[in-house]
């Protein structure tokens, strides 16, 4: 079995390649060559908990499990780790340290449902939150769209300029920190939640037309990032129709309110990215892409980090 630890997996995956391995793992679950369990809790005392999910990339020979520790607070850094296995003759292939993988994965996510949904001249960004998974949503979204222009959002002001200085020197970006979350949600072609928060960030009162909204911080039934009106008015793309009707409070809370019912899901990822559905029909019309995180990202990207691995030599043999 192959050890791969933090530091082999920051050396092995680029932005780029973690983007590609993303959109390929969706391809195939919309191909239906692979298979998922949605993330699973296990409760100690809420609310922490055990995380868990699985997936098989049966076309690419690969399965596994991702597993991390939820509910600990920013100071516990709630480690992922990835098991691999060889799905043809169930070999154990690779523990992973991961979570930085998750991390880049998260953001790769966001920058293939972008690809697929936004508008293709789209060149301005609005962020509500300033974390480090904000970053990391700049950095992947700037892989796949000629962003111009950022407007960004957070509670602190000093966090606020600091990302907007921080980013508009590393990426030469034009970075702006603004006063509120409306300023950084409207005339944007692209938007992205990142945050922690338990109520709506993201009001569709805010929405123009041709607007693609990455909502990605949340994923529990009781909170959302972006409020009904949103989802009201947006074609809704989710990773995971089975995990989002578990997990995300933006379709569940309305759903439980009789607003909406499970058909508001337009479409999983994968569908789109595999051709079987067409993602943005309209020039005018919005796009919402539930982002909750599932395991066949997870199981790809980590399988491409193996592979990496065993080419360039790298990783512990235990």
């Amino acid at each position: 079995m192959l050890l791969l630890k933090e530091e082999d997996v920051k050396l092995l995956l680029t932005m780029e390649d973690c983007i590609k391995a993303v959109e390929e793992s969706y391809r195939a679950f919309g191909l239906g060559e692979a298979v998922m369990t949605p993330r699973e809790n296990l409760w100690l005392a809420p609310p922490v908990s055990l995380k868990l999910a699985s997936a098989a990339l049966t076309s690419w020979g690969y399965m596994g499990t991702y597993v991390y520790p939820g509910g600990y607070g920013r100071k516990g850094s709630n480690p992922f780790s990835t098991i691999l296995y060889n799905s043809r003759d169930g070999r154990l292939l690779a523990f992973i340290e991961s979570s930085f993988l998750s991390w880049y994965r998260t953001g790769a996510t966001s920058a293939v449902a972008t690809k697929h949904l936004a508008l293709k001249d789209s060149d301005t960004l609005g962020i509500i939150g300033t974390g480090r998974q904000a970053w990391t949503q700049l950095r992947a979204l700037s892989k796949v769209m000629e962003i111009k222009v950022v407007k960004v959002y957070s509670r602190t002001l000093d966090q606020r300029e600091k990302f907007a200085s921080d980013a508009s020197r590393d990426m030469g970006i034009d970075v702006k920190p603004v006063v509120d979350a409306k300023v950084a949600g409207q005339n944007v072609d692209i938007v992205v939640t990142a945050t922690t928060s338990k109520e709506p960030v993201f009001h569709g009162e805010w929405l123009g037309e041709g607007v693609h909204v990455n909502a990605i911080g949340a994923h529990y039934p009781e909170i959302r990032e972006v409020d009904t009106e949103t989802v009201k008015r947006s074609k809704v793309i989710v990773d995971s129709r089975e995990q989002a009707l578990k997990e995300k409070g933006e379709l569940l809370i309305p759903i439980q309110q009789g607003l909406l019912t499970s058909d508001v899901i337009y479409a999983e990822l994968g569908e789109v990215v595999a051709g079987k559905v067409k993602g943005r029909e309209e020039y005018s019309e919005n796009t919402l892409f539930c982002s909750g995180g599932i395991s066949v990202e997870q199981i790809g990207v980590a399988a491409w980090v193996y592979e990496a691995a065993v080419k360039r030599g790298l990783g512990a043999q235990i």
